[in-house]
Parts: structure tokens; sequence; C-alpha cells
């Protein structure tokens, strides 16, 4: 799915925040659009969705539950269910977005921007977005 026009409909989106920037010699967007139940971000470093994940959290039972722990679950919805680092992204988006809502994400990622410094890139470059709440 190619997102020329897509990414010009998120722009518009009520509350939509982006950034593009280059990481390492590839062209990285970002797109955080808030919605009254998720938040949902596109990263892309191809101009396609790619992968669709669903993150979210809850208050963890137990001993934990009174140190505000809390447990995180990620489901692939669509794209590969065989790479962990797309869960990882997922995960540590929703926990340092510090968001009690589901974090619907649609990453792309070229494989040679598949490193620790551009997972760092990334993570920054969405929380300084911000847009979310609770």
């Amino acid at each position: 799915m190619e997102l020329a026009a897509d990414m010009s409909a998120a722009r518009n989106a009520p509350g939509a925040r982006q950034t593009a920037w280059m990481l390492s010699g590839i062209r990285t967007e970002v797109v955080v659009i808030p919605y009254a139940d998720r938040t949902f971000v596109i990263v892309t470093q191809m101009k396609k969705l790619g992968n669709l994940l669903m993150a979210t959290s809850d208050a963890a039972g137990g001993m934990m539950a009174g140190s505000g722990g809390r447990r995180y679950s990620v489901q692939v919805l669509l794209g590969r269910r065989d790479d962990p680092l797309l869960c990882l992204y997922a995960r540590q988006m929703l926990e340092q977005m510090k968001s009690d809502k589901p974090l619907l994400l649609a990453v792309c990622l070229k494989e040679e921007g598949r490193d620790t410094k551009t997972f760092q890139e990334v993570i920054n470059q969405v929380l300084s977005l911000g847009g979310w709440s609770g």
C-alpha cells in the first residue's frame, strides 16, 4: 500500500503529528494519530504501512499491582509474526508513552534500518511528537 495519498490524509487528521528525517542515510517518516480509544503510529522507511501490531497494557495483578507494575501484550495483526524486533518496537513505544490507550503500530523498515541506533532514534522521535494522553 503506497502512502503518498495516505500520508497526506494522515497529516490532516485532527491532532496528527508528523516528522521525517534522514537516519543513517535512509529517509524515515513517523506519524502519530491520536484517537479516542487508541493511538495510531506509523513508522516507515519505504512509504508503506508494512506490519501492523496492537500493543496493550494493564495493571499487573498480585504483588506488583500496588507498586504500579504494568503487564504488556503485543499482537501481530498483519505481517511477519516471526520478527521479535517489531514486537519490541510496539512494547517499548507503549511503555515509554505511559498511556493506558492501546497502541496500533504500522512499521516498515529497510533491512539496513534494523539496528540499535535506528531503534533508539525512532523511539525518541515518536516520544518527541507526543499527541497521546492517558
